[in-house]
């Protein structure tokens, strides 16, 4: 993968088209393990820049922002403990469920699923300037892409076939995180939009 901007935007268009594709660019980098967390924890720190500029932008109240109000450095330690529950996720449950992958490439898949929802989240704070629907609808958009494309890299990683059931997979993973997470912040104040609380 060429690590210059061009280079970088390429890769996210090539994702886009072809997601496996994508994740095999990935998967090739010739990185150490060390190298790929640092990449790890390089996208959580812009993921969080991006996240505090999007609130502040969008002029909401901190009720209607929830986790989104707090400190950067809380929402950092939130960010990097989804991340680092899809590496181990992503590895521990795709090889017990019969795939081929390693948590080299659980870390690789993670690191640039991550960035490229990075560029989408550029995308939208560009777009609340211009548009808030747009900004919206951009955000409904990127859910739906996560999904398909984290289901996508999963697929290369581990060599499995069913879409369905790799999305299936992906969807209880995600609702057992996040039960957790709603008991981690909970235990750190931090009040989540529609949650009730006493």
């Amino acid at each position: 993968m060429n690590f210059s901007i061009n280079g970088l935007v390429n890769a996210v268009l090539l994702t886009l088209r072809d997601p496996r594709a994508g994740a095999r660019m990935a998967l090739d980098m010739s990185l150490t393990r060390r190298e790929r967390w640092d990449l790890l924890f390089l996208t959580v720190v812009l993921s969080t820049l991006l996240a505090k500029l999007s609130s502040i932008l969008s002029g909401s109240s901190d009720a209607e922002l929830g986790v989104f109000s707090v400190s950067p450095f809380v929402l950092a330690m939130v960010q990097l403990v989804l991340m680092l529950f899809a590496v181990f996720a992503v590895d521990g449950v795709g090889r017990r469920a019969g795939g081929r992958g390693d948590l080299d490439g659980a870390i690789a898949i993670v690191v640039w699923l991550q960035f490229v929802m990075i560029c989408l989240q550029a995308l939208q704070i560009l777009l609340l300037a211009v548009s808030p629907l747009f900004a919206f609808l951009l955000g409904i958009v990127g859910l739906v892409l996560f999904f398909w494309l984290l289901t996508q890299f999963i697929m290369e990683l581990h060599g499995f076939r069913s879409a369905i059931s790799v999305f299936l997979g992906v969807f209880l993973c995600l609702f057992a995180f996040a039960i957790m997470l709603s008991i981690l912040l909970g235990f750190l104040g931090v009040i989540v939009p529609g949650v009730p609380h006493v």
